[in-house]
């Protein structure tokens, strides 16, 4: 079967009480982001449970919340709109399939193309892969790995007194779940969170967790 996909969407980012209200930097006059998304693609799926998926994505924003310099004089900055437009847009493709002996893969990669001012941790390319097992009609292990690549970030340097770029490192995180349902009220799951405890950043200068182990429990009524 083949299917075609579409749809537009809009969205805001209201700024942070800190953008708007810290001393010196902050702006009360701001106005949220705002931003604009339209997608399009095709969706094939055959009798056999395996689907695929290619979308094209574009998203404009405007009102994007800038940190500039007002006075060059006193050295003073502060949170403003921007009047200028910033594009951002990439392929999402996806592809599952489900296998008779009890096993299910599924698997999606991204590619995004940003302008420089939208590049703020924003991956070129990021994917996730997911292979499930029923153990049992109850019961189930899954592994799931996720690859985000390279990105860029920001940070103040008080020796420079500049704000700078600095380019973090991409990686990749193995997680192993497992779940199964005593009856239709209880549910038990466990994950363990980054297997082999690599050490990463999402955010320039911010810790990342290691290996942990996660319980937990659902009920249904």
């Amino acid at each position: 079967n083949l299917k075609f996909l579409g749809s537009y969407s809009t969205a805001y980012i209201a700024p942070s009480l800190y953008q708007l209200y810290v001393p010196l930097y902050g702006n009360d006059m701001l106005n949220p982001e705002e931003n604009i998304t339209i997608e399009g693609g095709i969706e094939l799926s055959s009798k056999n449970m395996l689907r695929a998926s290619v979308v094209y994505f574009n998203r404009t924003e405007s009102n994007f919340i800038d940190f500039v310099l007002i006075d060059p004089e006193l050295y003073l900055y502060q949170y403003e709109n921007s009047e200028e437009e910033f594009h951002a847009n990439g392929v999402e493709i996806e592809i599952s399939k489900r296998f008779e002996n009890n096993l299910d893969f599924s698997a999606n990669y991204t590619f995004t193309e940003v302008e420089d001012e939208l590049k703020l941790r924003i991956p070129e390319h990021k994917a996730n892969v997911s292979l499930g097992y029923a153990l049992a009609k109850k019961s189930e292990l899954r592994l799931l790995y996720q690859y985000v690549g390279n990105r860029e970030d920001s940070f103040f340097n008080s020796d420079t007194f500049e704000t700078e770029t600095i380019n973090l490192n991409g990686f990749g995180l193995w997680d192993l779940s497992a779940s199964h349902r005593f009856n239709k009220h209880v549910k038990l799951h466990a994950t363990l969170s980054n297997v082999f405890d690599k050490e990463y950043e999402e955010i320039y200068r911010f810790q990342t967790r290691g290996r942990n182990l996660r319980f937990g429990f659902t009920l249904t009524f």
